[in-house]
């Protein structure tokens, strides 16, 4: 039976949320992202000095014109800044007195629903105003990068948990409060990296899982801190990813999350019953933080990730191979996942050092390459909504600029990937043996998803959507921007 937390999660902060993204990594950490655009070409929209060392650039609406905006950590000035997505003009710009010891702001992230912005320095925790940059309140901790913040709603209050890691000590804080409040504090048997969220056991409430330097991976219940397990998976201890963590998906379909852990020489991953058991590993040469996306289309989630200087993607179910580029020449940094060329099939943004390349994930040969940057590119890929009907990207360089590239077409009105915005109207639903069916006036997106949050079905009505072919259990139906809780027998 799924939890009523998770039902809160998955609505309040699931896969039709612009939170559950964050636009670098949703709150699973898996790198997705469901913005579908027409990528035939791209063209450099603008490049301002503005912040990016580390993966410190995000996308969220900062001015509520309702597209994305940037934030990111100023190395320069030593805080955190907001710029238009589409202009590049500045919004805001915010310092951190004394924060600067050889280090930048480290990580950003941030809640459209709070209004806030959570970022790490060297010597504090600090909480802005999403609109202004203003400093709500800074919490002294210890002096250390502090990983990037992980955002989910798990007590469904409407108001988000912010999951930080400073060193060997994980809290879980109230979001929204005016000084440094938490509900939880754990103490962990080493220092961590970021943390990742999801459901390993498929009971429907979340956990919240630790990779730790000591190669370990501690987890614990997201609601009250509670001692969940705890294995060997061979984290490594010092990544070449700065915001190493793992990812977490439903990758064989049974309802729970698999867990996908990139190691010194591959990637392993592992599944929890009653204990934790290894599902399958793979040799992968300099694997970084993985994006988890459906390649084959099988309907389950695949394992997308650097190999060497290539990208390759891996088979969810049990590793098989399923594809690499030639000659690619990627950076150390996840791809970001997207459909850039609405064939059906999820593509990929890469960096190559100072520019970017769209992979065509059917035939895993590159489309276009973007750049150069001033200086070699630090933060991820992050996409950008730049307007109802356009999307695009942007990154970080050493030297702090930010360089953002569109406009490209954001789906078209007769394909079934394309984003919509309608509101939901009447419909009629009918659940029947392993098959769904929603009559809905047409041009009503349609959505289906697993207990999990795995998407099952994405579309567009016309006049009647069905979806055949369900196992059992439990799935979130969402009509328009309602959602329905449904059981399948």
């Amino acid at each position: 039976m799924i939890g009523i937390a998770s039902l809160l999660i998955a609505e309040t902060f699931g896969p039709a949320s612009l939170e559950w993204k964050q636009f670098r990594h949703d709150y699973k950490r898996t790198g997705r992202s469901a913005l579908r655009g027409n990528c035939s070409s791209l063209s450099e929209l603008y490049d301002r000095v503005h912040g990016g060392l580390d993966l410190s650039v995000i996308a969220v609406n900062v001015n509520s014109d309702g597209d994305h905006d940037i934030i990111a950590a100023e190395y320069n000035d030593d805080g955190v800044a907001a710029k238009d997505g589409s202009s590049g003009s500045s919004i805001w710009n915010r310092y951190m007195s004394g924060e600067y010891f050889g280090r930048p702001m480290a990580s950003v992230a941030a809640s459209t629903s709070a209004g806030r912005v959570y970022a790490h320095g060297r010597s504090r925790f600090w909480v802005l105003s999403l609109s202004s940059g203003g400093v709500i309140y800074s919490w002294t901790k210890s002096s250390t990068r502090g990983e990037s913040p992980l955002i989910a709603d798990v007590d469904g209050d409407g108001c988000p948990e912010i999951y930080i890691t400073p060193t060997s000590r994980a809290y879980s804080v109230d979001g929204c409060a005016s000084s440094f409040s938490y509900h939880w504090s754990v103490s962990l048997p080493a220092d961590a990296h970021a943390a990742a969220m999801g459901d390993v056991d498929g009971d429907g409430d979340m956990e919240v899982l630790f990779p730790m330097t000591n190669g370990s991976i501690y987890v614990v219940d997201a609601l009250t801190g509670t001692y969940h397990s705890s294995f060997s998976a061979g984290v490594p201890s010092s990544p070449t990813s700065p915001d190493y963590t793992v990812a977490l998906g439903d990758l064989d379909g049974d309802g729970r999350d698999e867990v996908v852990v990139p190691r010194s020489s591959g990637i392993a991953v592992y599944d929890y019953t009653t204990s934790w058991n290894l599902a399958w590993s793979v040799s992968v040469s300099s694997p970084v933080a993985v994006a988890l996306g459906d390649k084959d289309g099988d309907g389950l989630e695949d394992v997308w990730t650097k190999n060497g200087s290539e990208l390759s993607v891996y088979r969810g179910t049990d590793g098989a191979h399923l594809g690499s580029t030639s000659g690619l020449g990627m950076a150390s940094k996840p791809p970001a996942l997207l459909h850039l060329n609405l064939d059906g099939v999820i593509d990929a943004v890469v960096i190559r050092g100072y520019t970017i390349a769209l992979v065509n994930g059917a035939t895993m040969s590159v489309m276009g390459t973007y750049g150069t940057t001033p200086y070699s590119i630090t933060s991820e890929v992050v996409p950008l909504k730049l307007s109802p009907t356009s999307i695009g990207f942007t990154v970080g360089d050493y030297s702090c600029h930010i360089t953002t590239w569109g406009s490209c077409p954001l789906g078209s009105p007769d394909d079934e990937l394309a984003v919509s915005e309608k509101g939901s109207v009447g419909e009629r639903i009918t659940v029947a043996s392993g098959r769904v069916e929603v009559e809905v006036a047409e041009g009503t997106p349609v959505s289906l998803y697993t207990s999990s949050g795995r998407v099952v079905f994405e579309g567009t009505s016309k006049g009647k959507v069905v979806i055949s072919d369900l196992k059992k259990g439990v799935y979130l139906l969402k009509v328009g921007d309602r959602f329905n809780r449904i059981i399948v027998r």
